[in-house]
């Protein structure tokens, strides 16, 4: 790198406050030191962006937090005109509410959670495809039945886990559920170590 950039389009600008005087110089120095001190990690920053005019080939893909709570994808790779290397690509992109949207769902199940464990309730989605079934339980329903969280959850394990005098019955609502027909709620009982009754 000769310490210039040859452009940078106006939505980056507003992004990272780049004042158009800096614009107008190219003077690469200047420009990053209007972000560092926006940034969480400004010395990880300035690593990273040095790390890569030093590796003229390499390309980076990563995460910039912001002071504000903002946070930006930043891809970097090679400028090439023919095969020959003439500068570098920066490309910006904010995922700020997409990372405050996985926050929230994550807390959301951290609550789910919660309020599964308190109330002694579990839940449980199955999904048919070309590949087959795939199950996933929360995590109150495997203490519920005693699974390992590590099973690999298919319906005959299911079955194997019911009491034997419960067993068609459970596979007759399971049949029905996937033509359609909603299940009822019916006492089942689990035969682990320990006999116990469980609604579904």
């Amino acid at each position: 790198s000769n310490g210039r950039f040859t452009s940078c389009n106006h939505r980056l600008q507003e992004m990272c406050g780049i004042p158009e005087s800096i614009l107008q110089t190219g003077a690469d120095d200047q420009a990053l030191a209007c972000v560092m001190d926006k940034l969480l990690d400004p010395d990880a920053f300035i690593s990273g962006v040095k790390a890569l005019y030093e590796q003229p080939e390499a390309e980076s893909f990563d995460e910039i937090n912001f002071i504000d709570g903002r946070t930006f994808e930043r891809f970097s790779q090679p400028q090439r005109i023919a095969d020959r290397i003439v500068g570098r690509v920066w490309s910006f992109r904010d995922i700020t509410e997409r990372k405050r949207a996985e926050a929230a769902l994550k807390l959301s199940e951290s609550d789910l959670a919660a309020a599964q464990a308190l109330l002694h309730t579990g839940s449980w989605r199955v999904i048919f495809g070309e590949g087959g079934e795939q199950w996933s339980g929360s995590e109150e329903l495997y203490r519920i039945y005693g699974c390992p969280h590590n099973i690999q959850m298919t319906m005959q394990n299911f079955i194997d886990i019911i009491h034997p005098e419960d067993q068609e019955s459970v596979k007759t609502a399971w049949l029905a559920a996937m033509k359609g027909i909603g299940l009822k709620c019916q006492d089942i009982v689990h035969a682990g170590l320990m006999v116990k009754n469980v609604r579904t």
